[in-house]
């Protein structure tokens, strides 16, 4: 006859988690499910709907015209429709477990970005070669690691060769230069 179960031998009930279940046999680290984690790996396609949906509408904004006879606002309506196309398919589709983890690596290409913007900047502003010498110094400091020397000659020397390819060679008009003028350039 069997005896019944003692308190003590009864096998130990798991209460509900209290946060959502993490996967951990992913290549980049655990990702989190659920809820939380639904909204996470969505973010970035949730801000790039964002865009495209002010995008479209200041598209909208401006004349459209037709396809044979478009005016200024079409073909850039034309692109927001299709990045919010494809945004929508991606929140709808999206695997939690295939997406890039936020972190070190993701930083990088925003210190690009910003990078870029402080050459549009200072362009205007004291022209190539200053510029140009300062944010690929960064970029290649910071974001492509090199050396100090090998950074700051790869970046005057980039700046260099396109101030003689554009300016020089091609005649290209350029805004003013600061450092052009200090040898009549």
């Amino acid at each position: 006859m069997e005896r019944p179960l003692a308190s003590s031998d009864a096998p130990p009930v798991d209460p509900a988690p209290a946060v959502p279940p993490v996967l951990d046999d992913h290549p980049h680290g655990p990702v989190r499910t659920g809820v939380g984690g639904w909204f996470i790996t969505r973010l970035p396609l949730l801000v790039v709907l964002a865009f495209g949906t002010y995008f479209a509408i200041a598209s909208y904004e401006l004349e459209l015209g037709t396809l044979r006879a478009p005016l200024s606002g079409l073909w850039p309506f034309i692109v927001s429709v299709v990045l919010i196309a494809c945004t929508l398919v991606g929140l709808f589709t999206c695997d939690p477990t295939d997406v890039e983890q936020f972190g070190r690596p993701v930083v990088r290409p925003f210190l690009g970005l910003a990078a870029l913007c402080l050459f549009v900047l200072l362009w205007d502003e004291v022209g190539l070669l200053l510029t140009g010498a300062v944010v690929l110094t960064f970029w290649f400091k910071v974001l492509a690691r090199e050396s100090w020397r090998m950074a700051v000659a790869l970046a005057v020397g980039a700046s260099v060769v396109a101030h003689l390819l554009f300016v020089v060679l091609l005649g290209a008009r350029l805004p003013d230069d600061v450092i052009a003028q200090l040898w009549g350039g």
